[in-house]
């Protein structure tokens, strides 16, 4: 199966999901940006988000910041500390954390 439908598939295992949404890093951000960010919603499983997150973070698009503060507010406390890594990680992300009337 193909790592885009494996991470899509709500009836896979968890672990197989991570696993397939890890592999989406390999890719691009153009070819699995949708697909990550659909997954950080509260449907989906923690570890699911987790993995959207970090997965995200390894690509240099500068819309990876923005996509990430704009769910903000949905995310657990986990997965903003993971969130915030992944802003912090890189100066056009942490940017996205200022206010805009700055």
């Amino acid at each position: 199966m193909q790592p885009r439908k494996t991470a899509a598939d709500p009836r896979a295992s968890e672990k197989i999901r991570v696993q397939a949404v890890q592999l989406l890093a390999l890719t691009s951000y153009a070819k699995s940006s949708a697909l990550l960010l659909s997954l950080l919603n509260l449907e989906q499983p923690q570890p699911i988000q987790l993995a959207a997150i970090s997965t995200l973070a390894r690509f240099p698009d500068p819309q990876v910041g923005p996509e990430i503060i704009k769910r903000w507010n949905t995310f657990t406390p986990h997965l903003r500390s993971e969130a915030l890594a992944a802003l912090l990680a890189r100066v056009d992300r942490s940017s996205a954390l200022l206010p805009s009337h700055l």
